[in-house]
């Protein structure tokens, strides 16, 4: 066998291996990630169980189940004593199965100008503020959960819910 044969022999050993090794490592990041996406499964929330949602906000402060006047569930709950309630739509006609949530609130007796709200509206990226029909402070935030949100997803946006309200409180209530 010539040098050039010996060479090619060891190459094409050399890539074999290489690709044995690259084959059973990614079978074992493979053979690892299923119970980890199993375990995400079971953590995923999609609106099919407000008492688990219930749970996050209760993490938060005081929260209660109830349904809104449409029979879908609503959550009345406080944050650092600020009351706010949320809303569950797109509901079956059993008010369950519902693909998104609107967080709410408001301030009574708070009642900035169009320019001061749509500034805010514009340097704020979560929640919308505006005029409720009685003119006074409210706020919106609206979350999809459509396809389903892992539970620290969901507690992370409880979060950023109570950062809102904390940013809307200090930026124009206060």
């Amino acid at each position: 066998m010539t040098t050039s044969a010996l060479r090619l022999g060891w190459r094409q050993s050399a890539r074999i291996r290489a690709a044995r090794q690259v084959g059973a490592a990614t079978a074992l990041v493979l053979i690892g990630a299923v119970p980890v996406m199993a375990q995400s499964a079971d953590d995923i929330l999609d609106g099919s169980d407000p008492g688990a949602i219930l749970e996050i906000a209760r993490g938060y402060g005081s929260a209660m189940l109830d349904v809104d006047g449409v029979g879908d569930p609503k959550i009345s709950g406080r944050i650092d004593g600020q009351p706010y309630d949320v809303f569950f739509y797109g509901c079956d006609d059993g008010g369950l199965n519902c693909n998104s949530l609107q967080f709410t609130t408001w301030f009574g007796g708070t009642r900035p100008g169009p320019e001061v709200l749509s500034n805010w509206n514009n340097e704020n990226r979560f929640g919308t503020v505006y005029l409720d029909r009685d003119g006074d402070l409210a706020i919106d935030m609206d979350v999809n959960l459509f396809g389903g949100v892992t539970r620290r997803n969901l507690d992370d946006t409880f979060d950023w819910w109570r950062v809102v309200l904390d940013e809307v409180r200090a930026d124009l209530v206060d």
